[in-house]
């Protein structure tokens, strides 16, 4: 999920069409695009930031609604370890 060279290996690792979702970069380095591997394997890449939640009202009501409803219902259980 963190961008940077380990993306070719993402991409290699990957499944038949799975989806690779990046939200960040651990390296400074640039992360080449592993094209022969997303196409033969029909590989999604995604990015993703927080942003894109906390930036919309609605989404972040949404979103806000979820976590207390389902920690609410025990269908969610944070480990504190």
């Amino acid at each position: 999920p963190i961008a940077g060279p380990g993306l070719a290996d993402l991409a290699e690792a990957a499944g038949r069409e799975a989806r690779i979702f990046l939200y960040g970069q651990l390296s400074p380095e640039p992360a080449p695009f592993p094209l022969i591997p997303i196409l033969r394997k029909g590989v999604a890449v995604r990015g993703y930031t927080l942003w894109e939640i906390t930036l919309h009202p609605e989404r972040r009501a949404r979103a806000l609604r979820f976590i207390h409803d389902h920690l609410a219902s025990g269908a969610l259980r944070p480990v504190i370890d």
